[in-house]
């Protein structure tokens, strides 16, 4: 049918009054009446529709733009692309509507019907066979998540066999290729038995996306395919329905082809020391597939994405299924022996010094692949002593020096970076006789002498930290002058080594004890840290940043319970799962209880937090830095009320990892360019940028050791299970009178918890 020129007079109008343009709203009324043969109209003109009827009862504002952007889209489809036509033909069914139903509310069904039939009258039927494909799609789609698959399938059935009778294409003529290397014949159902068996998919929806993914693969005419690309296809036409709890459950983890040849062939273009060798490739893609998996089937959308956009820190997403660090004692293996490599029952407890020797190698390789961290032996000399007595010297630096390197051997040897493990000395020895406590003294000594005398770092075996106790509590009792002359002198001649101050609020380092002194103690779970620096960024205020941290902290509760899940998992099936070692049963109780581990909410950035809030630098003002303290405390308290909203046990510590910190900063000053730049620190060499990390001052502070130990001790009192303070002792003119002075300063003087001497300038 021939067509009026948009806003030409026609002859309807010229006949009928009220079909002439008037004021609006009905300006357009009478353009298209000629065309699209409307009855006559004798009385008043039509009044205006202003909403329409949703497809579930609610009314929503009619929007003539809508309809114009859909005839646009199926324009386009045809190579006709006309906005003003569009317009036009928008007005031309509003007006439609308006005379055709009167005073009623159109529904969206009747306005669609409305859309194809001025198509069609107006010339457009290529134009109104797209709308109307893609109209039925539409439908098609919301049948499928209504549930309603009978007549999809009836569809899909026939257009397949349209097809086969069409084309020499048939699925007998495709091939997978699987993951068991074997070619296997096209078979729809067996999409079918993966969506049901992954997904929980009910039958007749799977098959639909099943037999949808053979037309697409057909129409493709590819004959050999690969069960990666077919998930790939389920994944796409998952996402097609917007069916996304659906995909989640059945995407495939991986590594792009392009990430995996650059792990497996390229050398380091880092200054790493782990090996390049086939062992190193299979840990580290093994490590991506993890990460892939602890983001989307572990951690909720919410942490995943926090962590993502840099809110906060999900530490080891790639070793998901480890903990972070404990304590562990010698008397599992006294008590109980160990299993004999190969068999699951358990040998006697050892009897001497060799047997011992043998069952502790073996108790430290079954325990080291299930924590990132560090292992803390607890009282070594103590458990080591009934095997020593009536050896030589000779002979017990010997006992002493391979029990070091049994304890610091790795097993299986890891990609991540070694942390050294920390075997904590108890001068005073077992509780009992005269005997047995000097002969502990005597194992304790040996103990130094071995590490003073030669290094493990070196093949298979790092340097472990050895740690002391001293009593804090009292301030009027001295420290034992021969116990501290050797932990000094260790500490001055370079070797790593920590000093625990036993105070009165504290059960000495490792928190509460366990129900068996065999059971491992001081288990940290998880670790989550929190971006302060952003909290100030978007917070404004102390109070504001106060909103906003309790925020971050929540995020971070969320996080700890997911993994908190995820470890229960892995313990339920005890002796017969991947954590078979901690989570089976002696007489009914676990060598590792999951009701007594830590899960740690970490700070970093805290200086740049208070610099961001006050203008000042922790170190540059008192103010200042008793703002970081009712900062760092009020997330101390935030820990304290979400372990019991929660059910865990959350304990808030400062971070000093500086690639946490780096990725902090790398990640803010794109999302806060202009406040991050005033407070981002950056390495005057590299021009690296990074936070501060924990809770330190600015590294360009200049502060003495007695004025870092007290400064630490302030926020040691606020988390009690923070890291220890980290003392750099000159390397030429340390003594170990300067280590014993620092010693008794932070013993009298501070609360320091825990103090380390590192070696360097």
């Amino acid at each position: 049918m021939p067509q009026a020129p948009c806003g030409a007079m026609t002859a309807s109008q010229a006949d009928n009054p009220y079909e002439k343009p008037v004021d609006a709203p009905h300006a357009q009324e009478g353009t298209y009446d000629a065309q699209l043969l409307f009855p006559s109209l004798i009385g008043a003109p039509p009044e205006a529709f202003t909403s329409i009827i949703k497809r579930d009862g609610r009314q929503a504002p009619f929007e003539k733009a809508k309809i114009a952007s859909a005839i646009i889209r199926a324009m386009e489809s045809v190579g006709q692309i006309d906005r003003d036509r569009a317009e036009s033909l928008a007005s031309g069914v509003a007006l439609y509507l308006s005379k055709s139903l009167r005073v009623q509310t159109p529904t969206v069904d009747q306005v669609n019907d409305a859309v194809e039939r001025v198509l069609i009258e107006l010339g457009h039927g290529d134009i109104a066979l797209v709308y109307a494909r893609y109209r039925d799609k539409r439908a098609r789609i919301r049948e499928l998540r209504e549930g309603n698959m009978k007549p999809l399938l009836y569809e899909l059935a026939e257009a397949r066999r349209g097809r086969l009778e069409s084309e020499t294409a048939s699925p007998a003529s495709m091939f997978v290729r699987t993951s068991g290397d074997t070619l296997a014949a096209w078979d729809t159902h067996k999409i079918v038995e993966a969506l049901m068996r992954e997904t929980g998919m009910d039958e007749d929806r799977a098959r639909l996306v099943a037999l949808e993914v053979e037309q697409q693969i057909l129409s493709s005419e590819v004959k050999t395919l690969t069960a990666s690309l077919v998930r790939e296809l389920v994944d796409a036409k998952l996402i097609e329905h917007g069916l996304e709890e659906f995909r989640l459950r059945h995407m495939r983890l991986g590594v792009p082809l392009f990430d995996a040849e650059q792990i497996i062939c390229v050398p380091n273009r880092d200054e790493s020391s782990y090996p390049r060798d086939p062992l190193a490739t299979d840990l580290e893609l093994a490590e991506r597939v993890k990460r892939e998996f602890a983001l989307t089937r572990v951690y909720g959308r919410e942490e995943a994405d926090a962590h993502m956009l840099g809110d906060i820190h999900l530490h080891d997403l790639g070793f998901i299924d480890r903990f972070q660090a404990c304590s562990a004692s010698l008397a599992y293996v006294t008590r109980f022996g160990m299993p004999a490599p190969g068999h699951p029952r358990h040998a006697r407890p050892p009897r001497n010094a060799e047997s011992f020797l043998s069952h502790l190698g073996r108790f430290s390789a079954a325990i080291r692949p299930h924590f990132m961290g560090a292992v803390r032996w607890d009282a070594l000399n103590s458990h080591l002593a009934p095997y020593a007595a009536g050896l030589s010297e000779d002979a017990l630096r010997q006992f002493v020096r391979l029990a070091l390197i049994g304890l610091a051997y790795r097993s299986p040897p890891p990609r991540y970076p070694v942390t050294p493990g920390v075997v904590h000395i108890a001068w005073e020895g077992p509780p009992g006789e005269e005997g047995e406590r000097s002969l502990a003294r005597r194992v304790a000594l040996a103990l130094f002498d071995v590490c003073t005398e030669e290094r493990f770092s070196r093949g298979d075996a790092v340097d472990p930290v050895l740690c002391v106790h001293f009593d804090a509590a009292d301030p009027s009792r001295p420290l034992p002058s021969e116990w501290l002359e050797r932990a000094a002198a260790y500490a001055a001649s370079g070797g790593a080594m920590m000093v625990a101050f036993e105070r009165e609020d504290t059960d000495s380092l490792n928190g509460e004890p366990p129900r068996e002194a065999w059971q491992l103690r001081g288990v940290w779970a998880n670790q989550v840290t929190l971006n302060l620096p952003r909290a100030a960024y978007r917070g404004g205020g102390e109070e504001g940043v106060r909103t906003e941290l309790a925020h971050l902290a929540r995020l971070a509760a969320q996080a700890h319970t997911a993994k908190r899940a995820f470890l229960e998992r892995l313990f339920v099936a005890k002796s017969f799962g991947p954590s078979s070692f901690l989570s089976a049963e002696h007489q009914g109780t676990p060598l590792l209880d999951l009701d007594d581990v830590c899960y740690a909410i970490g700070i970093a950035g805290l200086n740049e937090c208070v610099q961001m809030l006050s203008g000042r630098q922790m170190h540059e003002s008192e103010e200042a830095f008793e703002l970081g303290l009712r900062l760092a405390s009020y997330v101390r308290e935030q820990g304290v009320c979400l372990s019991e909203e929660f059910g865990l046990h959350f304990e808030a510590v400062p971070v000093r990892d500086s690639e946490v910190c780096a990725r902090f900063a790398a990640l803010d000053i794109r999302a806060f360019r202009d406040p991050a730049r005033g407070v981002i620190k950056s390495n005057p060499i590299t021009h690296d940028l990074y936070y501060t990390p924990g809770v330190e001052y600015a590294s360009k502070a200049r502060q003495s050791s007695a004025g870092y130990i007290h400064m630490m001790g302030r926020f040691h009192s606020i988390f009690p299970m923070a890291p220890p303070a980290a003392i750099r002792l000159p390397e030429e003119d340390s003594t170990p009178a300067m280590a014993a002075s620092l010693i008794h300063e932070a013993a009298r003087q501070s609360q320091v918890r825990r103090l380390v001497f590192e070696a360097g300038a």
